[in-house]
């Protein structure tokens, strides 16, 4: 089974490989939803019980990393104040 930081990394990897051998465009943020979509419904589990959240946590942070800051600021506020996860 994949570790979380695998699979962050699975994300960055997939937008950061678009981006070099097509270029910008939207050919890095295809490859990036096909890396989230691949994890939410993987074929070896019928296209069911994936985990997509720490593969988009990957593409966005190479998309668009200040909104992911930002993101993950009100995320961690959140869980401070809560102490909920699930906020």
């Amino acid at each position: 089974m994949w570790s979380k930081a695998a699979r962050r990394v699975k994300g960055v990897v997939s937008v950061w490989l678009a981006d070099r051998v097509v270029g910008a465009g939207p050919a890095p943020a295809a490859a990036g939803l096909a890396a989230v979509v691949g994890h939410v419904y993987p074929v070896w589990l019928g296209f069911r019980g994936g985990k997509g959240v720490a593969t988009a946590c990957g593409v966005f942070s190479v998309l668009t990393p200040l909104a992911t800051l930002a993101a993950l600021a009100v995320f961690l506020a959140g869980v401070w104040a809560s102490r909920y996860v699930s906020v």
